[in-house]
């Protein structure tokens, strides 16, 4: 069966893609809870979004947690959020390290998601 070069490369470039898609995307490592957006605010002093829930009915009992924002991919948490709020959406929320606040900080947050009910 002969292939011409188009259809090698389209092949090529799809197995890439498709590999790069399963190899690297973060594996899950803390608690994960759903719950509404009861606000966000973001400071100009500090590197942190506080994100305020709409219970504490999670792992951790807790209404309020963080985005560091110095991290690589907290712009799009942050803009995950806000969607959420304006959407009225629930959010999904993953936490670093369970529970395990950071002194003068708070839980942070490691991803985001937003839900379709």
């Amino acid at each position: 069966m002969l292939l011409n070069m188009k259809t090698v490369s389209t092949m090529i470039a799809a197995v890439s893609v498709t590999a790069s898609l399963l190899f690297s995307a973060p594996a899950f490592s803390g608690a994960q809870f759903n719950d509404t957006v009861a606000g966000v605010r973001p400071y100009t002093t500090v590197n942190l979004v506080y994100v305020n829930t709409t219970s504490n009915n999670n792992p951790c009992g807790q209404q309020t947690f963080v985005i560091d924002t110095t991290e690589s991919g907290a712009k799009y948490s942050y803009a995950a959020l806000l969607a959420a709020i304006v959407s009225n959406k629930t959010v999904t929320f993953e936490l670093r390290n369970n529970c395990t606040s950071i002194p003068g900080i708070g839980i942070k947050l490691q991803s985001v998601t937003i839900n379709n009910f």
